[in-house]
C-alpha cells in the first residue's frame, strides 16, 4: 500500500498535545518525498518477516489488514507498532485511491488467493486534513453544537468521524468530526483541495492549516536528513528529566534556606513573633490552592504546551520572590510579597513536575 505521514500534535508546527490524527498526506509515487526506495524496501521486508513469524508461532497465516507504523532512525527503517486495522486517518488517503474491488482482495485474504497484481492503486496523491471541535483536544465544551459540511466533487472526499444527526442536522462529538480528503496530481493539488474545503466548513471547528503544506514538507525533509546523519538526537533532548530533579532539589533546599530566613526576619528585619507566625501561615497558601494549578495549565496551554511553559513561569516565579528578599525587601509586608510569589513559584512547579511524572508513567506503562 502507499505510504501515508501522519501527523498526531493537536497544533500547527507540530506542537501541543497527541491526538489520534490531525491529518495525514501522501504522494503520487505511493512514496513520500523524504523516503528513497530502500525506506519502502526495509518497511516491506518487516512486514513480510513479521507475516513469517505469525505463520511459523501460530501454525497459520494471519489473515486480514497489518497496518504498520515506522519510522526512520540513524540505523534505518524501524518498527514502532503494528495494528490488526487500518489506520485512521491513513486509510482515508488510501482507500479513495484504491482502484480494485475491496471485496475481491477481502475474498482473496480469507481463500488465501491474495497476489500482488490484484491490489492497485491509482497514482494520485491525497492530503486529509481533520475537522475537530475548537476545544479539541482539551475539553468537550463544544459537543452537540452544530456543524455543517460542504458538498465535494469528484476529487475529495469527506470521512464523518464524531458527529450524530438529528432531523438532518449536524451536531458534534468530543473528538475528531469528520476527515476531509483532497485528490490531486501531485501534494500541492491535493493540499488546496482539502485546505478549500475545510475553509468552507461552518461551526465551532478548527482545523491545521499547515498538514500538507510545502514548508511542513521541507521541514520534514530537513528533519529526515539530521536523523540519517545522526544529528537529531543530539539536537533533541528531553531536558525535562534534567529539570525534573532539579526543581525536587530546589524544593529540598528551600526547606533548609526557610531556618535562615527566619533568624532573617528577626535578626534584620526586626519582626515580632507574631509576625513571623502569620508568615509562615501566608507561606502555606499558595500550596493550598496547588490543584487550580493543575487545572488551569491544562484548559490553558501556552504556544500549545500544558506543562513546560508554565515550569519555565514557576522558575521565573521563584527567583523573582528571592531576589526581592536579597535586595528590596526591608518591611513585613515587602517581606509578605516576595514569600507570597517565591511560594506560588515552587507550588506551582511542584504540581506540573507531578504532571509530568505522572504522565511519563502512563506512557511507560
Amino acid at each position: 500500500m502507499p505510504a501515508v505521514q501522519d501527523h498526531k500534535r493537536a497544533y500547527e508546527g507540530d506542537t501541543g498535545p497527541n491526538t489520534g490524527g490531525m491529518g495525514t498526506y501522501s504522494d503520487s509515487n505511493h512514496s513520500l518525498p523524504f523516503l528513497n526506495a530502500s525506506d519502502l524496501e526495509a518497511a516491506s521486508l518487516l512486514n513480510k518477516q513479521t507475516a513469517k513469524a505469525l505463520l511459523d508461532e501460530c501454525g497459520s497465516p494471519f489473515k486480514g489488514i497489518l497496518y504498520g507504523g515506522f519510522i526512520a532512525t540513524k540505523k534505518g527503517i524501524q518498527l514502532i507498532e503494528y495494528n490488526a486495522r487500518f489506520g485512521d486517518p491513513e486509510a482515508l488517503n488510501i482507500l479513495p485511491r484504491l482502484e480494485s474491488v475491496f471485496v475481491d482482495i477481502c475474498q482473496g485474504i480469507i481463500n488465501e488467493e491474495l497476489s500482488e497484481d490484484m491490489v492497485t492503486f491509482a497514482n494520485k496523491a491525497t492530503v486529509c486534513k481533520y475537522i475537530t471541535p475548537e476545544s479539541y483536544p482539551e475539553s468537550k465544551d463544544n459537543k452537540g453544537e452544530a456543524v455543517t459540511l460542504p458538498d465535494v466533487g469528484d476529487n475529495a472526499r469527506i470521512f464523518l468521524g464524531d458527529v450524530s444527526e438529528s432531523d438532518g442536522t449536524l451536531t458534534l462529538g468530543g473528538s475528531r468530526t469528520a476527515g476531509i480528503v483532497g485528490i490531486g496530481d501531485s501534494i500541492a493539488e491535493a493540499e488546496a483541495i482539502a485546505q478549500k474545503l475545510c475553509k468552507q466548513v461552518e461551526g465551532p471547528v478548527r482545523f491545521r492549516n499547515d498538514i500538507g503544506t510545502q514548508e511542513v514538507i521541507d521541514q520534514r525533509i530537513r528533519l529526515i536528513e539530521e536523523v540519517r546523519k545522526g544529528e537529531y538526537l543530539c539536537m533533541k533532548r528531553d531536558y525535562s528529566r534534567i529539570l525534573i530533579p532539579f526543581v525536587y532539589f530546589i524544593a529540598g533546599a528551600t526547606g533548609i534556606a526557610s531556618v535562615a530566613t527566619t533568624f532573617y526576619y528577626k535578626d534584620d528585619l526586626l519582626l515580632t513573633p507574631a509576625q513571623v507566625s502569620l508568615l509562615g501561615s501566608i507561606a502555606i497558601i499558595p500550596w493550598s490552592i496547588k490543584p487550580l494549578y493543575g487545572f488551569f495549565s491544562d484548559r490553558q496551554p501556552i504556544w500549545g504546551y500544558r506543562r513546560k511553559p508554565y515550569l519555565f513561569l514557576a522558575g521565573l516565579m521563584g527567583s523573582a520572590g528571592y531576589f526581592s528578599m536579597a535586595t528590596w525587601v526591608d518591611s513585613f509586608h515587602t517581606v509578605m510579597i516576595a514569600l507570597f510569589i517565591s511560594g506560588m513559584g515552587f507550588a506551582l512547579a511542584d504540581v506540573i513536575v507531578d504532571g509530568i511524572v505522572a504522565e511519563t508513567s502512563r506512557s511507560q506503562a
